[in-house]
């Protein structure tokens, strides 16, 4: 039997930055959580167990601070909270934040609002709650019973299926062929690909594990979507629910999981899987003196050249472009230091590859065609970088600068050292550069430079799980006392690349509200993270994309 992870799955970045905000502030201070925070009870009860406590209703908080969901809420209950003396955090996803910006530009214009949504669920109540009039509608029986109207805005639930979007919007527009209806798409990406990614697994599997709370709706409409296309579906909560006989005669078993589930949960099922798959089994000698052997060095491993071409092929097929033509509304005192930040940024991500290129081309892209062309691949994505932020600099009236003090000595030093260290110091730089494009878009002013940030961390995703892949092959780290030295060469380099960026860069982050505590923090988690990752082989049957968004962001992509 076969175990297959689905490309996109588990947690959204709107669900881990909530969790995240409501962990940190429980560790300060007592923390109630209006409604559950995300439809997970393995979330639910670690924040329980935390002290966190959950009430449905404001006036029965007890705690002087109160958290809003990841679902988001109206403008109403925040105000009728507020005036009941408690500090309100807002944990609402971003991409929530989007829906409820589109809804209400479309009731200022005139537009009658329907939203496509489960009736009664808690975001599409925060949605509703601030309109005197609207509709519902979750099939095409909602639509028979909505009356005429002149103007119909629609928008919809963001964990709606794209595809049932659409031919909802569809029935509407035949059954009021003289009504004017305006559809804005308000369906989050990490649904459209975690839907997009189930749909291409369940094709190839006999059976298909949805891992997601009993109550989570974009859970149950990923089961909906794989029951579609695959002849045997299971919804689950936690490995517990797993049973040996569903796996009886079948050759390849996917899995996926809805966007609150935690990767701890997938990890354990995973792990429960493939001890069916594999029972376990008392090691020969011959495999004993094999395993002591392989304690002290990590095993050299062949790259899966056909996962990496295939990624890369597939981020060049996805690429949204930032909505450049939309209007700039930043202050002076921001978009000065902001615009010289972006000049050097596209400095770099335009000139390192050349520059990498230049010196010692071949050793770097390696001897097979198959790695060359992934190299290749990998440039012309940084090369992307650099166009989208070139964009940026045009957009706020800035100029394209062709040398800087820190390029050239970032430079220098990948000409002094081989290409093993040069992986070494790529990945830093990977690394470091996820910090800043964190804060830059955490903190962002501007939507499209928002949206900018969003695309290149996807990116850079990708390319520390690229140089990892590279630097195993190479049989880096080794493990032991040379291991040992090996990352704490690695951290301090870390840190040092990490005071160059700050030193170059401070002026800006500081302006749009950030701080060094938070950029260093923010180091420090991906660095580590990364060398956390280096005591795992590789997962070939996927590539980790982990990263988050902050709940401050305002994405802004053209349509």
């Amino acid at each position: 039997m076969k175990i297959i992870r689905a490309e996109y799955l588990g947690m959204c970045f709107g669900v881990r930055d909530a969790i995240a905000l409501a962990e940190k502030t429980a560790g300060r201070e007592p923390l109630t959580i209006l409604g559950d925070l995300v439809h997970n009870e393995t979330v639910l009860t670690g924040l329980r167990n935390r002290g966190v406590q959950f009430e449905q209703q404001p006036a029965k908080v007890l705690t002087n601070t109160v958290m809003v969901t990841a679902h988001g809420a109206s403008e109403r209950m925040l105000t009728e909270t507020r005036q009941l003396g408690l500090n309100v955090l807002e944990a609402t996803c971003p991409l929530v934040r989007v829906a409820h910006r589109s809804l209400a530009k479309l009731v200022v214009e005139g537009y009658h609002p329907v939203i496509i949504g489960q009736r009664g669920h808690v975001e599409v109540r925060g949605l509703t709650g601030d309109l005197s009039e609207f509709d519902v509608v979750l099939s095409s029986v909602d639509v028979e019973k909505l009356c005429e109207r002149k103007r119909f805005g629609v928008v919809a639930q963001t964990t709606q299926p794209i595809d049932k979007v659409h031919e909802l919007v569809r029935a509407i527009r035949e059954q009021f062929p003289h009504s004017e209806v305006r559809f804005i798409d308000t369906v989050c990406q990490p649904t459209k690909q975690r839907q997009g990614a189930a749909v291409e697994l369940a094709r190839q599997c006999d059976l298909v594990i949805v891992i997601g709370g009993a109550h989570s709706n974009n859970t149950r409409e990923l089961v909906k979507t794989c029951s579609l296309h695959c002849r045997s579906v299971r919804h689950i909560q936690t490995a517990e629910d797993l049973r040996r006989e569903w796996f009886v005669g079948m050759e390849n078993v996917g899995i996926t999981a809805g966007t609150s589930t935690p990767d701890a949960v997938i990890e354990e099922v995973e792990s429960v899987l493939r001890a069916i798959v594999t029972p376990s089994k008392s090691l020969q000698p011959s495999a004993v003196k094999q395993n002591k052997g392989k304690s002290c060095k990590h095993e050299r491993i062949d790259m899966n050249y056909v996962k990496w071409i295939e990624h890369f092929k597939r981020n060049k097929n996805n690429r949204p472009e930032p909505d450049w033509k939309a209007p700039v509304n930043v202050p002076h005192q921001v978009m000065v230091p902001m615009l010289k930040s972006i000049e050097q940024f596209r400095l770099g991500d335009g000139g390192g590859p050349a520059s990498l290129i230049a010196f010692n081309r071949e050793s770097f892209r390696g001897r097979t065609e198959e790695l060359r062309q992934i190299v290749d691949m990998w440039f012309a994505e940084e090369a992307e970088h650099a166009r989208l932020l070139g964009c940026a600099v045009r957009r706020f009236g800035g100029r394209i600068i062709t040398s800087h003090w820190s390029f050239t000595a970032f430079c220098l030093v990948r000409r002094v050292f081989g290409v093993q260290f040069e992986l070494q110091v790529l990945t830093l730089t990977e690394l470091v550069s996820t910090a800043y494009y964190r804060m830059l878009r955490s903190h962002s002013p501007d939507g499209p430079l928002a949206a900018m940030c969003e695309l290149i961390l996807r990116d850079e995703a990708g390319h520390v799980a690229f140089h990892r892949d590279r630097l195993m092959n190479a049989g880096r780290p080794q493990t032991g006392l040379a291991g040992w030295f090996w990352r704490v060469q690695f951290l301090a380099f870390g840190y040092g690349a990490g005071t160059v960026l700050w030193i170059s860069h401070a002026r800006c982050l500081k302006a749009i509200g950030g701080t060094r505590n938070e950029f260093y923090s923010e180091i420090t988690r991906q660095i580590t993270r990364f060398i956390r990752s280096l005591h795992k082989q590789p997962q070939y049957s996927r590539i980790a994309a982990k990263w988050a968004q902050p709940a401050t962001l305002r994405v802004q992509f053209s349509k």
